[in-house]
């Protein structure tokens, strides 16, 4: 009989390579396939958030949130006012930014909004977007903020509060005598 060595003994074994050259994958469905998920895993993915999208309640086309006003205004002082407004749009990827303030009488401030639209393809389906300003009222009572938008470019309104206008040119005559009113948005 032959004795082992001491140095033989202690010796690690190495491991035999997978006959196929791969190392074995934790799942039998992943096999060849590296860190990478299987198709229909990625397909069953997608079409359980197309369903989640799809149950999605958008709001009603003729919701609209104002934040109510702060209504400490017992003598003529400044008040901070803040003010949300809320449309529907077909993507989610439309975006309201109030551009100008103005106020036209005592309590009466008119607001134009453009709408910028979304870049390449997005997915259409029914969503909402709101923009928020604040600025000080300096008079007594509360006030009134007539909105009008810019840039909408599908074929349905649906919000009465709000109106959507093609230029400024249709407003001219209300922005006559106004003043123009600084605010901050978030």
């Amino acid at each position: 009989m032959k004795s082992k060595s001491p140095s033989a003994a202690f010796k690690k074994s190495t491991p035999k390579a997978h006959p196929v050259g791969h190392s074995v994958s934790p799942h039998p469905r992943c096999r060849n396939k590296g860190d990478k998920a299987p198709w229909h895993l990625a397909s069953l993915l997608s079409l359980a958030m197309l369903i989640l999208a799809s149950c999605n309640q958008a709001p009603s086309s003729s919701e609209f949130e104002e934040t109510p006003p702060n209504l400490n205004n017992e003598a003529n002082e400044t008040q901070a006012v803040t003010r949300t407004t809320t449309i529907q749009t077909p993507t989610p990827a439309w975006k309201m930014v109030p551009t100008t303030l103005y106020r036209t009488g005592e309590n009466k401030y008119l607001c134009v909004h453009t709408l910028d639209a979304p870049d390449g393809m997005v997915a259409q389906m029914l969503s909402s977007t709101s923009d928020q300003l604040s600025f000080r009222h300096d008079a007594v009572g509360e006030p009134v903020i007539d909105h009008y938008i810019l840039g909408k470019t599908w074929n349905w309104d649906g919000n009465p509060e709000v109106t959507f206008i093609d230029s400024l040119d249709e407003i001219k005559d209300a922005l006559a005598d106004a003043q123009c009113v600084p605010f901050t948005t978030p």
